[in-house]
């Protein structure tokens, strides 16, 4: 028999929907407030929002009518036309407040701006509202939401630990905070073991909307990444984008250090954390997530946030044109950057005293000019394949200066750890990981002829056979057309073997077969979902690693101001084909605060 719901039942069941667990709840209050015009919110949570959570503003406040309205269910002064997407607040379904209330206990205190003074407090458990007249010392209202779940104990069982349960309402608040950085923000939590736990964002009201912004994200991210970032503000006739991007070598292990805000609304939508992992595709292993705050404005006509009730998720009218412009914004910011700057951990100072203190292995370069033939050899292969240079004998390599032009790393002083070197420029020196920074280089002239369509083959007097499974065969078969741009021409040979025919000239007939094993590896790390670029991009960093210097292989002087001068000309040479730094950056000053001189 199909009968009605009763209205308790419907609400508990949209409760459901919208309140998952205190963060749920917090957020919901903070965008109240917001929307009330609010200039200053503070939220009180008691053990992690489960026993309590208290929002204070001084936003418009509600009158006695108002407020015994905004506890039913889809009433709502936000809607004021007749088209949804014409909508600018960030609630507007009308379910919030009663959705909590049919779940927890709760106590409202408002005064309006229009109420000549009085002020009214509401009560709501279980069904039964009432309405009072208060004390309330300033325009506003504040909303405390108690005992949460506590009629609903099957939900109540699956909140987590109360230390967890805060840590994902102060991502929610920090996410909002973010979003509207014109607004102050106060956060406390105090647990029954008295441990408080306390944070304040706040702006003065003299500064400019970009230094409030500036001030904002370094509060919640940190300085480290207003140091290791550039700031972003691209605009066309469709969308404006602004906000804060990292270097790629300023990056984590998650995503969850990005921030999405659409239309003033913050957002964790799928579309726009792969958009910019496409961006960084080239400059980013594929497993490490940049740091990003990123703020998006387009006509509210071209989204819809009515996607769920908790309205996280966003949809684009016109993905393909929001696709475009982010990844095109993004990609061109860091290409300006890479040549510019490269993170360096606040850890990596203290790395470097211990290293004065304790390294004595370490070799001038002036004592390191006996060159092997085999290296001598390996040195004119790589410098070879990096442009049209006709290169004939080690006197011809070693004696003219391909550094035409002043780097910005200055000259180079000494290899330590038959890897590193060491240069100085004015007050700054910096430290180049050679096998890093060549294998960058080896990347983009890899992928310019590729590109180009310019790989030579470089075919064997005797194929090369290379023993796989099954499985494998099958992986890297799709992959062998593009294999074969890639400068390596492989076929099946038997059930289980692949033949080498030729591959990239400046490969090493000693190296082709791990060099291939390791393409079999790439094949099934790559996702089907993958674009080909993406894939192919996997690839080259396979190919590029190969053919780099490896640690051990000892350079002159000579060789490290060509050296530096081919990465000063190599585009996004700021991190390898792993995402890993190639360099970082030192100054005097810093070695004068390690010697206490400071």
């Amino acid at each position: 028999m199909i009968k009605i719901l009763p209205e308790h039942l419907i609400n508990q069941i949209a409760a459901g929907e919208v309140v998952e667990r205190p963060s749920s709840v917090v957020k919901e209050l903070m965008e109240n407030s917001i929307d009330a015009g609010a200039l200053n919110v503070d939220i009180h949570l008691l053990n992690g929002g489960k026993n309590l959570i208290r929002v204070l503003d001084d936003g418009r406040g509600m009158d006695r009518d108002d407020l015994s309205m905004c506890v039913m269910r889809h009433a709502t002064s936000k809607v004021n036309t007749n088209n949804i997407y014409e909508i600018e607040t960030l609630g507007f379904r009308g379910e919030a407040i009663p959705s909590i209330a049919s779940v927890a206990k709760i106590k409202i205190l408002s005064k309006s701006i229009t109420s000549q003074g009085e002020a009214y407090e509401l009560f709501f458990e279980n069904k039964d509202i009432k309405i009072k007249l208060a004390v309330f010392p300033k325009n506003g209202t504040m909303f405390e939401v108690r005992d949460l779940f506590y009629n609903v104990p099957v939900r109540l069982k699956f909140l987590r630990g109360d230390i967890t349960e805060n840590n994902y309402c102060v991502d929610v608040f920090k996410r909002i905070a973010m979003a509207k950085y014109r607004v102050n923000f106060s956060f406390k939590n105090t647990y029954e073991t008295s441990k408080i736990r306390e944070i304040k964002y706040f702006n003065l009201p003299e500064l400019t909307d970009f230094l409030k912004l500036e001030n904002r994200v370094k509060e919640i991210m940190g300085s480290e990444f207003i140091n290791n970032s550039i700031y972003i503000n691209k605009s066309n006739d469709f969308m404006n984008i602004y906000g804060f991007i990292s270097v790629a070598t300023f990056n984590s292990s998650q995503n969850n250090n990005q921030y999405f805000i659409v239309n003033g609304r913050y957002v964790k939508d799928k579309t726009l954390y792969n958009l910019v992992k496409i961006a960084y595709k080239d400059i980013l292993a594929n497993n490490r997530y940049p740091y990003i705050v990123l703020f998006l404005d387009l006509k509210n006509t071209e989204i819809d946030f009515n996607v769920n009730p908790a309205k996280t998720d966003v949809r684009f009218k016109d993905i393909a044109t929001v696709r475009s412009f982010v990844i095109s914004s993004i990609k061109n910011e860091l290409s300006s950057l890479s040549n510019q700057k490269t993170y360096v951990n606040s850890l990596a100072l203290n790395k470097v005293n211990n290293f004065i203190e304790t390294n004595t292995n370490y070799s001038l370069a002036e004592e390191s000019k006996d060159l092997s033939d085999d290296f001598f050899d390996k040195k004119i292969e790589a410098v070879k394949s990096l442009g049209n240079l006709q290169v004939d004998n080690k006197e011809n390599l070693f004696n003219e200066n391909l550094n035409t032009f002043k780097t910005k790393f200055g000259k180079p002083k000494a290899q330590i750890f038959k890897n590193f070197i060491f240069t100085e420029i004015n007050d700054d020196f910096f430290i180049i990981d050679m096998h890093a920074a060549h294998e960058r280089i080896m990347h983009e002239k890899i992928l310019e002829q590729f590109n180009k369509q310019e790989l030579k083959i470089q075919y064997f007097l005797h194929p090369i056979l290379i023993e796989v499974t099954k499985n494998e065969l099958d992986e890297i078969c799709e992959y062998l057309p593009t294999f074969l741009k890639m400068g390596l021409e492989i076929e099946v040979f038997g059930e289980n073997v692949l033949l080498v025919r030729g591959c990239y000239s400046f490969i090493k007939i000693k190296d082709v077969k791990q060099l291939v094993v390791d393409l079999i590896n790439d094949c099934k790390e790559v996702e089907s979902f993958e674009t080909m670029d993406k894939k192919i991009n996997k690839f080259v960093g396979t190919i590029a690693c190969h053919l780099s210097y490896r640690m051990g292989d000892v350079m002159n002087l000579i060789e490290m101001e060509n050296f530096l001068g081919l990465i000063e000309k190599t585009m996004n040479n700021a991190q390898c084909s792993h995402g890993r730094p190639t360099y970082v950056k030192l100054t005097k000053k810093d070695l004068e605060k390690m010697f206490l001189r400071i």
